[in-house]
C-alpha cells in the first residue's frame, strides 16, 4: 500500500481509514468492514438488485488502487511471458 489514499476518497461508504498499511496492525485499523458491507446493503435494497454472493462488495477500492493495478499488470506479463496468454 502507498500513500496515494486514492482508495479513501472513492470509497462511498468512508470505511476505509487512510492509516498507513502496517502488516502487524488487524485490518480494523484501516478498514471499517461493517460500514463497507452496511453500505453494499443498502445500495443493493435502493438498486432492487442482489449481487451474486453475499459478501460482495462494491470493489471501488480495489478498482482504484494503483498497487492492485500493478499486480494485475505484472500477472498478466508473466502469463503472456509464459505464452499462456
Amino acid at each position: 500500500c502507498g500513500r496515494c489514499r486514492a482508495c479513501v476518497d472513492i470509497c462511498p461508504a468512508a470505511a476505509i481509514t487512510g492509516k498507513p498499511f502496517n502488516p502487524e496492525e488487524d485490518r480494523k485499523v484501516r478498514f471499517q468492514a461493517r460500514a463497507c458491507k452496511e453500505y453494499t446493503d443498502t445500495y443493493q435494497k435502493e438498486l432492487g438488485y442482489q449481487f451474486p454472493s453475499s459478501s460482495t462488495v462494491c470493489g471501488l477500492c480495489v478498482y482504484i488502487c494503483p498497487k492492485g493495478r500493478r499486480k494485475e499488470k505484472l500477472e498478466a506479463g508473466k502469463l503472456a511471458n509464459d505464452g499462456k496468454l
